[in-house]
């Protein structure tokens, strides 16, 4: 069974560390309903010595122009897209995992393509606005792909990223 939508989530530059308290995913053993890894202090000191810019936080002006690079990149690959949350320090992103108009015929968008186009076009527009220098280090490097199978997934992952971000940002 192949997926009908992904849930990503990409966070800034310097954040979430691997190590943090809030929980982490360990790319060794990154399935879905596996356990966030515990913290662990010195894996984050180490990391934080060897970041090269600091850490990036969103203000609105930054959170406007990535909203809008995910609805470009949505429109240009002709995704459906189902909701999304555009916080200070991360994004959560639910899109279809097929472009609309071809149902089941045509394979899966790579998820991990998609979530490298949604930070290349935010980058893209975050530069030209100014906000950031080009060649910034903006994104962590990766980020979390969550793929989703049913109606029932979509809703609940859709529902996170709606009411599970705290208050509305100004």
């Amino acid at each position: 069974m192949s997926a009908i939508a992904y849930f990503i989530t990409i966070h800034t530059y310097g954040t979430r560390l691997r190590g943090d308290d809030r929980g982490w995913v360990d790319y060794r053993n990154n399935r879905y309903g596996n356990p966030l890894a515990a913290p662990d202090p010195a894996l984050v000191a180490t990391h934080a010595a060897r970041m090269k810019d600091p850490p990036v936080t969103f203000d609105r002006a930054a959170r406007v122009l990535v909203n809008q690079a995910i609805f470009d990149v949505c429109t240009h690959l002709a995704l459906r897209l189902h909701t999304m949350s555009v916080r200070t320090e991360h994004a959560h992103i639910v899109l279809a995992a097929r472009p609309e108009g071809f149902g089941t015929s045509r394979a899966p968008i790579d998820p991990n393509f998609l979530r490298g186009k949604l930070k290349s076009r935010s980058t893209r527009l975050l530069a030209d606005a100014g906000l950031y220098e080009r060649g910034a280090l903006i994104w962590a490097d990766r980020g979390s792909v969550r793929h989703l199978f049913t109606p029932e997934d979509i809703e609940i992952a859709a529902r996170y990223v709606r009411d599970g971000q705290g208050p509305d940002l100004d």
